[in-house]
């Protein structure tokens, strides 16, 4: 019988300003000025990040752990 390995998978989109970028994007996609409305959406989305990061805890995100054969 083989034994199993366990390895780190880390989340994928873990970074927040790229999280933010997509959103931004999808959200200014279909406007008549979608360049204003990119950024207008982008400095909202990070504001909204960096306030909740001002209000709550950090946690850390800790990376799943898959197990593989």
């Amino acid at each position: 019988m083989k034994s199993k390995k366990v390895i780190e998978v880390h989340r994928p989109n873990n970074n927040l300003y790229e999280q933010a970028l997509i959103w931004a994007r999808e959200k200014s996609r279909n406007s008549e000025d979608s360049w204003a409305d990119f950024i207008d959406n982008l400095s909202y989305i990070c504001d909204a990040f960096a306030t909740n990061r001002e209000t709550s805890p950090i946690q850390k995100s800790k990376p799943y752990l898959k197990i593989i054969d």
